[in-house]
């Protein structure tokens, strides 16, 4: 059984009994697809990092979101983001703007957004998602700016970087060096 046929059962199971867990089950099979896509695809933009790229799928799990919670899109660029900061050589530690954009809608959803929560989630969303940020947020962004301190912003994204801090999302020397 291929895993979009396990993918699929698991959905028709979730659907059928309708319990929430075998949403997240379901959840996960799909989100190993996907990463599954984004590795593929960066491994073949990058070839001589494929085996660093190669390493993101057992990296995924050490993350601000649990497996099986993740949406398509956010799930995506994580990876994407992860897979330039092996190219670029940087740092894997840091929450990706994913991580943090999951994070912050979470947030949202128990308790209203404060003006810096909003113009922090709008600047990460910008990012992330130009096109459709342009739809959603239109010019409301730049004048919604001028009323927050950017004191407030940047502390509270210090917040973030700091809070989803991932200290064991690193490449093993171990394996570095039998590459070599």
């Amino acid at each position: 059984m291929c895993l979009t046929d396990a993918t699929q059962k698991t959905h028709l199971i979730a659907d059928i009994l309708g319990d929430p867990t075998w949403h997240v089950i379901a959840n996960v099979f799909a989100e190993v697809a996907w990463v599954e896509e984004e590795i593929a695809a960066a491994k073949a933009r990058w070839p001589e990092h494929a085996a660093h790229i190669d390493r993101l799928f057992g990296l995924r799990l050490h993350c601000a979101v649990l497996p099986g919670h993740w949406a398509e899109p956010l799930a995506r660029i994580h990876i994407r983001e992860l897979a330039h900061r092996v190219v670029e050589g940087k740092d894997l530690r840091p929450p990706t703007r994913a991580e943090m954009l999951y994070v912050l809608s979470d947030l949202s959803q128990e308790a209203p957004f404060r003006p810096a929560a909003f113009v922090l989630f709008a600047r990460l969303f910008r990012e992330a998602f130009p096109e459709q940020a342009d739809q959603v947020l239109g010019d409301v962004l730049p004048a919604y700016e001028h009323t927050v301190q950017e004191e407030e912003v940047q502390t509270l994204y210090g917040e973030l970087l700091r809070k989803l801090f991932q200290p064991k999302r690193v490449l093993d020397a171990q394996t570095d060096e039998q590459e070599e």
